[in-house]
């Protein structure tokens, strides 16, 4: 994972960790050694961010090019 990449919330994510988010994509903001910072994508307030474990997320698999 890196800043700028597309992800969504994983599904071994703990299940009462923010089900409401598990229908967003976020976009990769922060990286730290155990965290990130995620922008929410398509969110009502547009500059929502969330500080989370980096396992909570997983790369949304580019179909263009194939790439993770």
């Amino acid at each position: 994972m890196r800043s700028g990449d597309i992800v969504r919330i994983s599904p071994s994510a703990p299940e009462d960790w923010s089900p409401s988010y598990r229908k967003y994509e976020f976009q990769v903001h922060d990286i730290f050694e155990k965290y990130c910072v995620v922008k929410m994508i398509g969110a009502a307030n547009a500059e929502r961010y969330i500080f989370a474990e980096k396992d909570y997320f997983e790369i949304v698999e580019n179909l263009l090019t194939d790439e993770a």
